[in-house]
């Protein structure tokens, strides 16, 4: 489980599609709850946050965002430490591939546009998670629908 990202609110919430309206993402990225008693195995080295939720979603694995509670970030590589110095050297360029190399079936190279044009990943969530069906649907139970 994840709080959302000041991103995930581009466009605002009037439009009935915004993530805000969403009130649940299939992402989570940066800021990851979980049980300790049942750890996440990240997987990658650059871009493990996306690696990671989707190559295991794909799985089956639940991975999702809050919409009600958003943390504030600064924008990216601003501070020193962490990959800051490797994203600065190659761009978002390697950071994007190694999720594309992962899951090239649904994840592919986009254009991100914010002050500076960069290189980022796409998720086409049509082919990379399976779909949570209401249990209404479940064979043998009847809908009140």
């Amino acid at each position: 489980m994840a709080f959302a990202q000041g991103g995930d609110f581009v466009g605002g919430v009037k439009k009935k599609s915004a993530n805000f309206n969403k009130r649940v993402l299939r992402k989570a990225m940066n800021s990851l709850f979980c049980r300790t008693d049942c750890p996440i195995e990240f997987r990658g080295t650059m871009n493990e946050d996306v690696t990671t939720y989707t190559t295991l979603g794909s799985r089956g694995n639940l991975f999702f965002t809050i919409c009600d509670i958003c943390v504030l970030q600064l924008p990216t590589q601003s501070l020193a430490g962490g990959m800051t110095e490797a994203y600065l050297e190659s761009g978002t360029y390697l950071k994007t591939f190694y999720s594309v190399m992962s899951m090239p079936s649904c994840i592919k190279v986009s254009m991100m546009y914010s002050k500076h044009r960069r290189v980022h990943h796409r998720i086409d969530w049509e082919t990379c998670v399976p779909k949570i069906l209401n249990p209404r649907y479940k064979k043998g139970v009847k809908s009140n629908a």
